[in-house]
């Protein structure tokens, strides 16, 4: 037993917790990336039934308005942002080429010491990646809000 292992005798017990935090991280990534492709739908499905509903209540909506085309613009850069939402970010994922390449001649103790520390390392890369998604949709959120809020006062008016 070599003086690291008696130092860190927890490395067998944490590698265990490895696999899990990349799959953990994972379904927080495509949850967020859900949430844009929702918030998406959602935009264009209101801004769709938006002029529906204007001829619904009124006879004549004014399309021309300052209010109709400023809800149209913040639409656009919901979706806009919602895009570049979708594009940003990558997970981080355990590369086998490099553990071939790199990681063979090691023995299991040390093997797993190496797997618990990169996989810390792309843990917060990743949590980092899911963050900037939830920032994108709040993002998203708080231009549709706006544009509801344009499209009500465009049918107040």
């Amino acid at each position: 037993m070599t003086e690291q292992e008696k130092t860190y005798p927890g490395v067998p017990y944490a590698f265990q917790f490895v696999l899990p935090s990349y799959d953990i991280v994972a379904r927080r990534f495509e949850a967020a990336d859900g949430r844009l492709n929702s918030l998406l739908a959602l935009a264009s499905s209101l801004t769709v039934a938006a002029p529906v509903l204007a001829r619904a209540v009124r006879e004549q909506p004014d399309f021309a308005s300052w209010w109709f085309a400023a809800a149209m613009l913040l639409y656009a850069a919901a979706v806009a942002v919602g895009l570049v939402g979708r594009a940003k970010g990558q997970l981080t994922v355990v590369d086998p080429g490099v553990h071939y390449a790199h990681w063979l001649h090691k023995s299991e103790w040390e093997f797993k010491k190496d797997a618990i520390y990169y996989a810390a390392v792309h843990f917060d890369d990743n949590a980092r990646a899911v963050w900037v998604k939830g920032m994108f949709g709040l993002a998203v959120t708080g231009l549709l809000l706006l544009e509801v809020g344009a499209l009500t006062l465009w049918l107040a008016r």
